[in-house]
């Protein structure tokens, strides 16, 4: 299974000046888009967990064992002081991501229409998983 650091992406909101609103696209039933104005929240950002950065997902994504640490003494040292640690992808490093405020019409369309492309995303990801032998 993929780790869920490696599909955060940055929310697709243009946050406007104020950070109060921002600007989404919403699609038609033709299939048009349209930029709306939509009023917005800041909430912890889901993948980091408000911290701006996690461990890069390349070193401990498949687990680690306690081999790993005692075949390189360093290696301990070095995850626990945050050297392996990248700037959250989904966040930028703010630790608040922009949500759709929960009275906005609007907002409510996006977010099911940014349901429907996380979807698609995924079962592109998993096709490609097993077009390269189910490997992650």
């Amino acid at each position: 299974m993929t780790d869920h650091r490696y599909l955060a992406r940055p929310r697709d909101i243009e946050v406007h000046r104020n950070r109060l609103s921002g600007a989404v696209i919403i699609f038609d039933e033709n299939g048009d888009e349209f930029e709306h104005t939509i009023p917005i929240v800041w909430e912890v950002c889901p993948t980091c967990e408000g911290r701006g950065t996690y461990v890069n997902p390349d070193i401990d994504s498949h687990g680690l064992s306690r081999e790993d640490f005692d075949a390189d003494p360093d290696f301990l040292d070095d995850y626990m002081e945050g050297r392996y640690d990248i700037t959250c992808r989904e966040c930028g490093g703010e630790k608040v991501v922009p949500e759709p405020a929960p009275h906005s019409e609007v907002g409510k369309l996006w977010l099911s229409q940014e349901g429907e492309r996380a979807r698609d995303r995924a079962e592109d990801a998993y096709t490609m998983r097993m077009e390269n032998g189910g490997r992650d």
